[in-house]
């Protein structure tokens, strides 16, 4: 919610741009975090 007050739009607006920029990279993000959970302590 800060990072859209700061740019002056809605939560609505800033979901709706970056969704359009994430979208793409849903599998690669998810792919990063398995690798990260799985090392282990």
């Amino acid at each position: 919610m800060e990072v859209a007050r700061r740019a002056g739009h809605s939560i609505a607006l800033l979901f709706r741009f970056y969704a359009k920029i994430l979208r793409g990279e849903q599998s690669r993000s998810n792919q990063l975090i398995a690798q990260e959970l799985n090392k282990g302590g």
